[in-house]
């Protein structure tokens, strides 16, 4: 009805004839008793991997007059669907500064992986489990934290992969480690 629904050609209201908001960047506002949500589909029955399934981009307008991509969510297929099988992962894209096009900044993937400045599952970010990861630079693993039921550790690597520090906690001793090797240097028992 018109009480659901309104357009000033500036704003558009949809669930309310109030505005939310008075402020004029708040385009578009919705309202609902349960909690409103937008839902974005996709009306595909043979969604493959990488297929996107929906988005939201953001656009700045240069000096020039054209609108450029410069962030972006996309929430894409982490595999072939299937009835009862859609594995689906979110990618979140932004822009460095002196760039024109947004990048892949991080992902969570299907598994519940966290990769942050990777696409490679060989560095991640698991919470609830036994592995932590993160890797920004060259792909190389800038901090890790592993957990075995008898040990537990954290390694820092840098850059060149050969300066790693490792301190670790086995059968109950503090161990501290250097080189990629993991050679202990001090235990604190």
């Amino acid at each position: 009805g018109e009480s659901n629904f309104s357009y000033d050609g500036t704003k558009c209201l949809i669930g309310t004839s109030t505005e939310l908001s008075t402020s004029g960047e708040r385009s578009l506002q919705i309202q609902n008793t349960g909690g409103p949500k937008i839902a974005l589909g996709r009306n595909d029955t043979s969604i493959s991997d990488g297929n996107t399934i929906g988005g939201i981009e953001f656009y700045g307008n240069d000096a020039n007059g054209t609108f450029v991509n410069t962030a972006a969510i996309y929430v894409n297929a982490d595999g072939d669907h299937g009835n009862d099988d859609k594995p689906t992962r979110m990618q979140f894209f932004t822009t460095a500064d002196g760039g024109s096009s947004a990048t892949e900044r991080m992902r969570l993937d299907s598994s519940g992986n966290i990769l942050a400045g990777t696409t490679s599952t060989s560095s991640i970010l698991k919470f609830g489990s036994s592995a932590v990861g993160f890797a920004f630079k060259g792909g190389q693993p800038v901090l890790t934290v592993e957990a075995s039921a008898n040990s537990q550790h954290v390694g820092y690597l840098g850059q060149s992969g050969t300066d790693t520090f490792l301190g670790g906690v086995g059968g109950g001793s503090l161990i501290f480690q250097t080189g990629t090797s993991g050679t202990s240097r001090m235990r604190i028992d």
